[in-house]
C-alpha cells in the first residue's frame, strides 16, 4: 500500500539518523542489538531500508519487518530488506546502499530539481569530443510521433556519411526497428536480440557474442541493426523477467553490460549507438534516457497532451548524470528535439511556434543552471518535420529518397559531437608554431580608410564584382559593409584611370583637396543667393576634377578650397552656365579612355550630421543623382559611380529615381563562403600560419593559387585550421554555421567589419586562454566564439543607434524585453508605425509572427539581442 499523506509528511520530517535511531529501539525491544542499519530516503517522502542481523535467523521476513520498523511501521518504506548476514553477502549490493539520487528510474528523476545535482554540464562544453562511439536515445512520451522512423533515417544518413552505426531497438513491448531496416521478422531467431542479451546478463553471462545478434541493414555502408528480438512464447517469458530497476539495486548492471559490448566488443568500433526507446514511463525507458545516453532525442507533436509529460521529462534530463564522466564532472544528457510530423500548409508555422515555445520554456531550469556554459537555445536544439504522405505510406524509409533531407539535421547533431575527418587524421602541427601564429595575427575593425593591407585583403565577392561593373552607377550599403574598400580599390586599380571627385575626409593624404562640411555650406549659400541648383555645381565641380586629374591647366597647391569657391563664384555669374558646363563636359567625355569612372564616396559623412547639414546632403544628394541620370545617356565615355549608405538612399526623393533600376548594387554579404575567405584573407597576413598551410597537403598557400580559386573544401579545410570545425556547448554547431547565423541581422545582411571585429577579440582571448589550458587542435579555439559575441554585439549595436538615432524609442522599448515579442508590446509603447517600419527596414527587427503587413510577434537578431539585454522567450 503506498504511504498516505500523513505519513509521508512525517516521513519528510525525519532526518537519516532519526529513523536509524527508530529503527534501533524497535529492535532493542526486542533483544535484537547487534544489527547493523542502512537507511536511505525515497523520492517521495518515504524510505530505504536495509537491516542485517544475526537475530533474523530462523524469522520469517514478515515478522523481521515487524521487529525493525515497528508494528504497525512508524515510518513509510518504499523498500525494506531484513537479512541475516549469510544473506548480505549473498544478496550483494542493496537498494539502501544506493543513494537515491543515483537511480536513474522515473520516479526518482521525476521527482528532482535540476539544481539538486549541481551545474548542468554536457559533453560539448570541453574543448575535447567525447571517445566514440556517442550514444543517442531516441524517445517519446506518445507513440505515432515519427521516433523509429527519425532514428531509421538518421542512422541511414550517417552511415551514408561514411560513419558506423549501430541502431538498437529498445522499444522491447512492441518492437519494430528491423522492419523499418527492411528486415523480415523470418530473419531474426528465436535467440537472437536485446532481449535474449539482456537476459542471459541478468542470469549471470558475461562471455556473449554480440557479433552474432546483429544484423547488418545494408551491404554498402557499415549500418547494423541489433534487433528486440522475434515474438514468441519464449520472447514474452524473458520480457517478463527483466527488471530495469532491480539492476540499480545491483552489482551486476545488464544494460551497461550490453553497451559496453557493443562499444567494445564488436569486431569494428562504431561511431555512433542509436537507441530506439519505449513510449511513456516504461522501466527501461528511464535509464536510456537518464543514465547511458551522450544525447537524448526526444520526439513530440505539439499537441496539449504532451506539453505538462514532456516538461517534466526535461526537467528530470537536467537532474540526471551519465555514465560517462570528463574532466572529472558528471555530465548530463544533452536535450535535442524533434517536433514531429507537423501539418503542412499555413498550420506550419503555428505549429513550429509553438513547439519552440514550448522548448524554450522546457529548458529554462536547465539553463539556469549552467553556470559558465552556454546557455540552450530552443532554435539550435529542435529540429521541425513537416507532415510527408509519401514516407508516412512507406514500408521502409530510405535515406536516399527525397524525404532523407528532412533528416539531414538530426544526424549533423550526432556528427558534431564526433571528430571530423580531418581531426580524426590528428590534429595539425600547431604545438611549435602557435604561439608565433598568435602573434602575428591581426583583424583590422577599423574602417576602409584605415586599412593599410586593402589590397591584399580585397575580397571580391558576387556582389562586389557587379559593383565594379563600370555600368552601375550606384552602389549602397550598410556602414560598415565596404563601399569605401571598394572606392579605394577602384581609384587605386581601375583599368582606365578614374576621376575621384569626392572622397572620405580621412583620405585627405591621398586627395588633400576633399571637402567637407565648410565647404559644402558655403557652396549651400551661394546657391541660395544665386537660385542654382546642386546640378550646376556638381557639373562646375565634376569639371574642376577632371581639369586637375589631367593637369590642364597644372593644378595648384589644393590644400586649400578657396581657389575653387572663388571660381565658383564667377562661373555663377555666367548666363547660360548649365549649358557651358554641359559641353565642357563632353568634350572631356570624348577625349577620355572607355568606361572612365567618376567616383563619388564619403557624402554620408562630409556634410556633417546637424539637422540642416543633413538636409543639405539630401538636397545635394538628390542633385547629383539627377544630374547622373540626365547625362548618363549622352556620354560616350564617362561613368558615374556613386557609393552611399542605404539610410541615405531611402530618403532622397527625386524625379526618374526608377531609371537606377538595373544599374544600382547593394554591398550584401549572402553567400557563407565569401564570409570565410574575408577572415582567411586576413590570416594568412601572418606568415607562420601560411607557413601551416603550406603543410597541408590540399593546400597551397604559398604558391600560385589565390584565396579567390581556392575550392570550397579548400577554404574548410584552412578554416578549420585557424577556428576548428565544430562549436562546443549548447548547439555544437559547426563554426562556420554558428558565425554565419549570429552575426545575421533581421533582413538576414551581415556586415564584415563585425566579422573581423569578432576574431580579433577571439585572437585576443585565446591569448589569454592558452596561459591556463593549452590548446593545439586549432589556432583559434572554438568555444571562444561564444566568448568573444557580447562585445561584437555591443559595438554593432552602438553603431546601429549612432547611424539610426530616431530609433532610440524602439531601442528603449526593446531593453530588457523577451524575443520574440508581442506587435502590441511595440504599439503600447506608443511606437509610431514610421519608426517600427524602419527598425524592420535596417534589420533590428523581423517579423517572427504573422505577415508582413499584419506582425503578431518580432524577433530580435542576436547580434543586436546581446546588447539590447533581451532573453529569448523561455529564458529566466
Amino acid at each position: 500500500m503506498p504511504p498516505s499523506g500523513e505519513q509521508k509528511a512525517k516521513g519528510l520530517m525525519a532526518t537519516r539518523d532519526e529513523v536509524e535511531a527508530e529503527i534501533r529501539g524497535h529492535l532493542a525491544a526486542h533483544g535484537v542489538c547487534d544489527a547493523e542499519i542502512r537507511v536511505q530516503q525515497g523520492p517521495f517522502g518515504d524510505w530505504i531500508v536495509a537491516v542485517i542481523a544475526a537475530a533474523f535467523e530462523g524469522r520469517a521476513p514478515a515478522e523481521r519487518r515487524r521487529l525493525a520498523l515497528g508494528d504497525p511501521p512508524t515510518r513509510p518504506t518504499a523498500w525494506c530488506d531484513v537479512l541475516t548476514p549469510d544473506e548480505a553477502k549473498v544478496a550483494g549490493a542493496l537498494p539502501a546502499d544506493i543513494e537515491s539520487d543515483d537511480l536513474p528510474l522515473w520516479p526518482d528523476r521525476l521527482d528532482r530539481d535540476p539544481g539538486d545535482r549541481g551545474p548542468v554540464v554536457f559533453a560539448s562544453d570541453f574543448d575535447d569530443d567525447i571517445k566514440a562511439p556517442v550514444l543517442a536515445t531516441f524517445y517519446s512520451l506518445r507513440g505515432g510521433v515519427g521516433r523509429t522512423t527519425a532514428l531509421v533515417m538518421t542512422a541511414r544518413t550517417l552511415a551514408a556519411r561514411g560513419r558506423r552505426v549501430v541502431a538498437v531497438d529498445m522499444d522491447l513491448e512492441a518492437p519494430g526497428l528491423a522492419t523499418l531496416f527492411g528486415i523480415k521478422e523470418e530473419e531474426i531467431r528465436a535467440d537472437q536480440g536485446v532481449t535474449a542479451l539482456l537476459a542471459a546478463l541478468d542470469s549471470g553471462g558475461d562471455d556473449l557474442d554480440v557479433t552474432a545478434h546483429l544484423i547488418r541493414v545494408s551491404e554498402a555502408d557499415d549500418l547494423y541493426c541489433l534487433p528486440a528480438g522475434r515474438a514468441s512464447a519464449r520472447y514474452a517469458q524473458r520480457l517478463a523477467l527483466l527488471d530495469p530497476a532491480s539492476w540499480y539495486r545491483e552489482d551486476r548492471n545488464p544494460l551497461r553490460r550490453l553497451l559496453d559490448l557493443l562499444k567494445t566488443g564488436l569486431p569494428f568500433a562504431p561511431d555512433a549507438i542509436l537507441l530506439d526507446a519505449r513510449t511513456g514511463l516504461s522501466g527501461l525507458s528511464g535509464p536510456l534516457l537518464f543514465d547511458v545516453p551522450d544525447i537524448a532525442i526526444v520526439v513530440f507533436f505539439p499537441h496539449p497532451q504532451a506539453l505538462h509529460g514532456t516538461k517534466a521529462l526535461v526537467q528530470a534530463l537536467g537532474s540526471a548524470r551519465t555514465t560517462r564522466p570528463m574532466a572529472g564532472q558528471a555530465l548530463a544528457p544533452e536535450p535535442r528535439f524533434i517536433a514531429s510530423p507537423l501539418p503542412s500548409g499555413h498550420s506550419f508555422e503555428a505549429y513550429a511556434r509553438r513547439a519552440l515555445e514550448w522548448v524554450a520554456d522546457w529548458i529554462e531550469p536547465i539553463n539556469a543552471r549552467r553556470g559558465p556554459h552556454p546557455r540552450l537555445a530552443e532554435t539550435e536544439i529542435t529540429h521541425l518535420i513537416e507532415y510527408g504522405e509519401v514516407l508516412a505510406a512507406s514500408d521502409r524509409p530510405d535515406a536516399d529518397g527525397k524525404s532523407a533531407l528532412a533528416y539531414e539535421p538530426i544526424a549533423d547533431w550526432i556528427a558534431r559531437v564526433l571528430p571530423t575527418e580531418a581531426e580524426a587524421a590528428g590534429p595539425p602541427t600547431l604545438a611549435d608554431r602557435k604561439a608565433e601564429i598568435l602573434a602575428e595575427l591581426s583583424f583590422p575593425t577599423g574602417s576602409a580608410e584605415q586599412q593599410d593591407d586593402l589590397r591584399t585583403t580585397f575580397l571580391e565577392t558576387q556582389s562586389v564584382r557587379r559593383a565594379l561593373d563600370p555600368r552601375v552607377t550606384l552602389v549602397r550599403g550598410r556602414k560598415g559593409t565596404g563601399k569605401t574598400a571598394l572606392f579605394r580599390r577602384l581609384a587605386d586599380h581601375s583599368t582606365a584611370r578614374p576621376i575621384v571627385v569626392t572622397a572620405p575626409q580621412t583620405l585627405q593624404s591621398d586627395w588633400p583637396w576633399t571637402w567637407g562640411r565648410s565647404e559644402f555650406e558655403a557652396v549651400d549659400r551661394r546657391l541660395a543667393a544665386t537660385g542654382a541648383s546642386w546640378e550646376t555645381f556638381w557639373l562646375f565641380f565634376i569639371l574642376k576634377r577632371i581639369e586637375a586629374a589631367l593637369g590642364h591647366p597644372p593644378p595648384a597647391p589644393e590644400r586649400s578650397s578657396l581657389p575653387t569657391i572663388r571660381a565658383l563664384d564667377d562661373a555663377l555669374k555666367e548666363t547660360d552656365l548649365d549649358l557651358h558646363l554641359q559641353a565642357e563636359l563632353r568634350a572631356h567625355d570624348a577625349a577620355l579612355p572607355p568606361d572612365t569612372l567618376l567616383l563619388f564616396d564619403g557624402l554620408d559623412t562630409g556634410f556633417g550630421s546637424a539637422p540642416n547639414e543633413r538636409r543639405r546632403r539630401r538636397d545635394a544628394t538628390q542633385g547629383l543623382f539627377g544630374l547622373a541620370i540626365d547625362q548618363a545617356g549622352g556620354f560616350k565615355n564617362l561613368r558615374f559611380k556613386i557609393m552611399l549608405r542605404d539610410d541615405i538612399w531611402r530618403a532622397l526623393n527625386f524625379d526618374n529615381k526608377s531609371h537606377l533600376y538595373g544599374r544600382e548594387v547593394s554591398l550584401v554579404w549572402r553567400h557563407r563562403i565569401d564570409f570565410l575567405k574575408l577572415v582567411l584573407s586576413h590570416a594568412m597576413r601572418a606568415p607562420s600560419f601560411v607557413a601551416v598551410l603550406s603543410g597541408e597537403p590540399s593546400l597551397d598557400a604559398s604558391g600560385g593559387i589565390s584565396l579567390d580559386r581556392w575550392s570550397e573544401e579548400q577554404v574548410r579545410r584552412a578554416w578549420s585550421l585557424l577556428i576548428g570545425d565544430r562549436m562546443k556547448g549548447s548547439g555544437t554547431a559547426f563554426t562556420a554555421n554558428w558565425v554565419w547565423n549570429r552575426l545575421r541581422d533581421g533582413n538576414d545582411d551581415r556586415n564584415p567589419r563585425y566579422l573581423l571585429m569578432l576574431f580579433r577579440e577571439v585572437t585576443k582571448w585565446e591569448i589569454q586562454e592558452r596561459q591556463k589550458t593549452p590548446y593545439e587542435r586549432s589556432v583559434l579555439r572554438p568555444r571562444s566564439l561564444e566568448r568573444c559575441l557580447p562585445q561584437v554585439s555591443e559595438a554593432a549595436f552602438g553603431a546601429l543607434r549612432e547611424e539610426f538615432s530616431e530609433l532610440d524609442p524602439v531601442f528603449d522599448a526593446l531593453n530588457g524585453q523577451r524575443t520574440p515579442l508581442p506587435a502590441e508590446q511595440l504599439k503600447q509603447a506608443n511606437i509610431q508605425a514610421e519608426l517600427i517600419e524602419l527598425a524592420r527596414e535596417v534589420g533590428l527587427i523581423s517579423v517572427y509572427e504573422g505577415t508582413d503587413t499584419e506582425p503578431v510577434r518580432y524577433a530580435v537578431p542576436e547580434i543586436y539581442r546581446l546588447a539590447l539585454n533581451m532573453r529569448r522567450k523561455g529564458q529566466a
